[in-house]
């Protein structure tokens, strides 16, 4: 590359593109219309690297070998530093086809493994809390949910399936009645008798922090109940049995 690193970068352009899809594009980091600008910002980092890789390679390897593990390596850099970025959960689309690849991009790879991450911060409430934060949202309950709960239940079963359908089917449910709804369920499961505005404020609480276990600290994202209830949504339809009829 000593003399015209311009000229070998053209001749390696077939090895850039095939690395680029393969690391990049492929694996839902970047969309398949961002490719050429990858390239060329790749190009122009390879240029800049010209010296450096002058000096550190000793021909112990095929040049197009080496040259290989050089762009690799740019392309980790690329996705370290798009990692680093907040990511707003409404900006990112929902899923985007191209050539029969299906790319959840970051949505999928990190933030809902996150959010997984901090339910398994809960122990043995976890089941307590996610249970509720599928009512609040009106996230649809799974069959998975019914069959750790009716076991457990002391009241009829035909009124648990009742209680349980309405949470689960009934969109139109006030925020007053979902929060009696899980007071009777809950009461139930743990042997209490608290009241409605109890789970209100439980749950209130357990909102506020996950919010703050999704956003860091300091704050790198901006999630807010809004965006919070998209996240369930994605994060249950992949991770949960759906619905009970």
């Amino acid at each position: 590359m000593h003399h015209d690193p311009g000229s070998l970068i053209v001749k390696y352009l077939d090895v850039i593109s095939i690395i680029i899809q393969k690391r990049l594009i492929n694996t839902g980091y970047f969309l398949p219309e961002e490719k050429e600008d990858l390239i060329q910002t790749v190009c122009k980092q390879l240029i800049e690297k010209a010296p450096s890789i002058n000096k550190n390679y000793n021909g112990s390897s095929l040049l197009i070998t080496y040259c290989s593990s050089v762009i690799n390596n740019l392309c980790n850099g690329m996705i370290r530093e798009l990692k680093k970025q907040p990511v707003a959960i409404h900006q990112l689309p929902d899923y985007v086809e191209y050539d029969g690849y299906i790319v959840e991009r970051l949505l999928v790879n990190e933030t809902i493994d996150k959010f997984g991450k901090i339910m398994r911060l809960y122990h043995n409430k976890r089941f307590k809390l996610e249970f509720c934060l599928k009512s609040y949202f009106r996230v649809r309950l799974s069959s998975a949910d019914y069959e750790y709960l009716a076991p457990k239940m002391q009241m009829d079963p035909a009124r648990f399936f009742e209680i349980f359908n309405d949470l689960s089917e009934n969109q139109k449910l006030t925020k007053n009645e979902i929060y009696n709804n899980l007071t009777i369920i809950l009461n139930d499961l743990e042997h209490v008798n608290n009241c409605s505005d109890a789970i209100r404020k439980w749950i209130n609480v357990k909102i506020g922090e996950v919010l703050v276990l999704l956003n860091g600290n300091p704050k790198s994202s901006c999630f807010d109940e809004e965006t919070l209830q998209i996240l369930l949504d994605k994060y249950f339809s992949k991770n949960s049995i759906l619905i009970l009829h």
